[in-house]
């Protein structure tokens, strides 16, 4: 049984505890000073009743966290250069990359906002770039492995002066020098990136690899 002296310090204790909870939580109190912890050391039962709630509710914010949404830059769209490839421009290996959801239809392609306006449909874009930013008009890329990475598909030597980027689509044996390159992507072979390319009278392309001037 507790007097009432006993009781009046308890109530005091605990109403300073209610009224310093969220400066406590920082160790200062609204005027800079450093706060004393809360301690209730004639109710032991309540330490221990707190202390099951905590063990309690572990596994439940550990079964919240494995139902949290995937990361921002998940998607659940399809690629667009994947499945329009159509719509997206070849270029070199350095492509920027974009990640980012956008509207495509048969005006163009643009960021996605809350949700993509009738007549178009949204898709993901790996790489990319943003070239309107009034509009949020897209450019997406496809980037192309750098031709002369491929052994003989590039001649040695430096580039002659009218020297400039082409799409190579090769067939025959790629990896072996025993192939035919020419302009465009049409061919039904593999598609190249030639940073320094000649364009020839039979409409192949001769690729050089200045890299190989050392």
């Amino acid at each position: 049984m507790l007097d009432l002296d006993s009781l009046q310090s308890r109530a005091a204790r605990l109403a300073a505890c209610g009224a310093t909870r969220h400066d406590a939580s920082l160790g200062l109190f609204a005027e800079g000073v450093v706060a004393e912890a809360c301690s209730l050391d004639e109710n032991p039962g309540a330490r221990r009743r707190v202390g099951l709630q905590h063990r309690l509710l572990a596994p439940l914010v550990l079964f919240a966290m494995l139902l949290a949404p995937p990361e921002a830059d998940a998607t659940t769209y399809r690629d667009l250069c994947t499945s329009v490839p159509e719509a997206c421009e070849y270029t070199g290996p350095d492509a920027p990359a974009l990640a980012a959801e956008v509207c495509h239809g048969s005006a163009g392609t643009w960021l996605r906002g809350e949700s993509c306006p009738a007549g178009t449909w949204p898709y993901f874009v790996r790489y990319g770039e943003v070239v309107d930013p009034t509009t949020n008009w897209v450019v997406p890329y496809i980037p192309l492995d750098d031709a002369c990475d491929s052994p003989g598909l590039c001649v040695d030597g430096p580039p002659p002066s009218d020297a400039q980027p082409y799409l190579m689509c090769c067939t025959g044996n790629t990896s072996g020098g025993d192939s035919t390159c020419v302009d465009g992507s049409q061919c039904g072979g593999t598609i190249w990136y030639c940073f320094d390319g000649v364009s020839n009278d039979d409409g192949t392309i001769t690729c050089f690899d200045q890299l190989e001037l050392t």
